[in-house]
């Protein structure tokens, strides 16, 4: 037989079938407010009606019981029960297992983003990441931090054929960073710029990973220019290409 349950929140009548909440482990959701409850707990039973006429042996005529009348509207008053939604059964596993996969994703990037950085501190974890980039088709390149590495000292200076450019740079991180490249502007005697070159580490001799605290000194010479009488001084400008 069917069951009555009312919604402890709205308040709302709704007739239910037990094999619906059998299924559902008796949780419904209210079809006027949404709300989620125990439909057993909140089933209600509805008082038996009695006949609305009632004969009166002392008379011959019928007459209007005014209570059972009454009881009997309140009844119709009642609104209608209406189709309420079974619901599942949450697995708790299942809330788990995602809550885990989201962690190892997470994780994932953070080791994605920071796996140079990983490299330079770890060296042993060096094999694993290479690994990881061949399987992923990602790059693993020595450390880049542009305010590690430091022009600690240089010279421009006229030789016998053209100009020497000597170069002090230190590495003041501690891990091993990328070596960067050089931009060399010549001006004239109104710090104009007259030519650029870009020196790269292959160019100037210098090794492409420089070692925590490492200093390395090289020199460079510039060919003669056809402005050779015009240059007066120069600029030294450290990045990565």
């Amino acid at each position: 037989m069917s069951l009555i349950t009312r919604c402890p929140q709205c308040a709302t009548l709704f007739k239910v079938e037990p094999v619906e909440l059998s299924v559902a482990q008796g949780w419904v959701r209210c079809g006027q407010c949404d709300h989620v409850f125990d439909g057993y707990v909140t089933v209600v039973s509805l008082p038996a009606l009695g006949p609305i006429l009632r004969p009166e042996p002392q008379f011959d005529a019928l007459r209007i019981d005014l209570d059972d009348l009454l009881l009997r509207e309140d009844a119709d008053a009642v609104e209608p029960p209406r189709s309420v939604q079974s619901i599942q059964p949450t697995r708790p596993w299942l809330n788990k297992f995602y809550i885990i996969l989201l962690v190892l994703g997470v994780c994932g990037q953070a080791i994605s983003y920071g796996r140079h950085e990983l490299a330079a501190r770890m060296p042993s974890l060096g094999p694993v990441l290479n690994a990881t980039c061949v399987a992923f088709q990602c790059a693993l390149d020595p450390l880049r931090r542009l305010e590690g590495m430091v022009i600690d000292g240089s010279s421009f200076a006229p030789a016998d054929t053209g100009f020497v450019l000597n170069l002090t740079l230190r590495n003041s991180e501690d891990v091993p960073l990328a070596m960067t490249s050089l931009e060399l502007t010549l001006t004239d005697a109104k710090d104009h710029a007259i030519i650029r070159r870009v020196l790269n580490p292959s160019e100037m001799g210098a090794p492409s990973i420089m070692e925590s605290g490492k200093v390395w000194n090289g020199t460079l010479a510039i060919e003669p220019l056809y402005t050779t009488a015009d240059i007066a001084g120069y600029r030294l400008y450290s990045f990565y290409p």
